[in-house]
């Protein structure tokens, strides 16, 4: 797996490009996810793994945000291109109220020519480099940009949860904000995807694994450190979305 960020032209709404090449194949862990993404196989296949039969994936495909675990199952000699976009990002790009996307994965063929992905796909797999495979792929996003502008008080939110990791009052924030709960609510699931105290969950739970992760430790002095009021809730939010207990993470499977 080697990631790559993006050029300045697209910087603002792209976070980065990953490349994911398995030779022998491989189940990959992914976690509930705050950002969209787009995922371009240019070799082998691959499929979700959320039950006991695969479900085998189209070649170019779109995610909304996903509030559980996914697992994702990469055949020998698959490669792949995952776009994660940043908030807002994907909607310069696509027309659709986010919120339609929610834990839903479509064909890029709801958005884009299938004729271009066709295209994009051999070019990809035919390029000598990922440096090459960037270069592609931002060409094509290129073609299809279309800048807009979103409600700042929106935009705001947004950054104040990535800040915090999740860890904030929405209340507050809303009334921080001067704006209706209800006004709030159905701007922030339209343009973000998810509503605003499960997409704080979702960051929030991020946060907890990369620290988990990182720095394996007392598992009741990482709950209260990042403002669970116990162990027990800090437990059941953890399993709940990723189906892992807490100390397992730790010391276990790695996810991305």
């Amino acid at each position: 797996m080697t990631e790559y960020l993006p050029s300045s032209t697209l910087s603002d709404f792209i976070q980065s490009y990953r490349f994911i090449e398995s030779a022998e194949g491989n189940i990959n862990y992914i976690l509930p996810n705050a950002s969209p993404t787009i995922a371009i196989r240019y070799r082998g296949q691959f499929a979700y793994r959320h039950t006991p039969l695969p479900q085998t994936l189209d070649p170019a495909i779109v995610t909304g945000i996903t509030p559980t675990l996914r697992k994702i199952e990469y055949l020998p000699n698959t490669a792949a291109l995952i776009i994660t976009f940043k908030p807002f990002g994907i909607l310069h790009f696509i027309n659709i109220p986010l919120h339609e996307l929610l834990a839903v994965t479509l064909s890029l063929e709801n958005f884009f020519p299938a004729s271009a992905l066709m295209s994009i796909q051999e070019q990809l797999a035919s390029a000598p480099s990922n440096k090459e495979r960037v270069k592609i792929i931002e060409q094509f996003l290129v073609l299809y940009l279309k800048p807009k502008k979103w409600d700042p008080r929106i935009q705001e939110a947004v950054r104040e949860i990535n800040i915090t990791h999740g860890n904030i009052r929405i209340r507050e924030l809303i009334q921080k904000l001067y704006i209706s709960q209800d006004a709030f609510e159905k701007k922030f699931r339209k343009y973000v995807g998810a509503a605003p105290k499960q997409y704080a969950r979702i960051i929030r739970m991020r946060h907890t694994v990369q620290q988990l992760q990182q720095s394996p430790r007392n598992i009741l002095d990482t709950a209260l450190e990042l403002g669970y009021y116990d162990q027990a809730h800090f437990t059941k939010d953890i399993k709940q979305l990723t189906s892992i207990a807490p100390g397992k993470i730790s010391t276990g499977t790695k996810f991305w």
